[in-house]
């Protein structure tokens, strides 16, 4: 895989450029091109605990060492897409 030659406004700073191939290149953003990527939207929980579990299993190469059953109040709420990622988290002890 590699990143789309993109035009920017602005050029981007190279450790920002290599940072953001390492991440797609490890499935940690959807995006291959710099433009696509938005790092200033809000991320929600579930996203956050995607990139960390993925991070954590992909770059750290560590699995979950702990089975933990964590319970939100607000789990109806997850995007069912992403909410397992949020129990991993758990499971890992990267978000409670």
């Amino acid at each position: 895989m590699s990143i789309t030659s993109v035009t920017l406004a602005a050029t981007p700073d190279q450790e920002f450029v290599l940072a953001h191939e390492r991440m797609y290149t490890n499935g940690m953003t959807q995006y291959s091109a710099l433009d696509a990527y938005r790092p200033d939207d809000r991320v929600t929980r579930e996203q956050a605990a995607k990139f960390f579990v993925e991070f954590d299993r992909k770059v750290m190469g560590r699995e979950a060492e702990t089975l933990m059953y964590c319970v939100y109040e607000d789990e109806a709420t997850f995007d069912p897409t992403l909410a397992g990622s949020i129990q991993s988290a758990c499971n890992r002890k990267l978000m409670l």
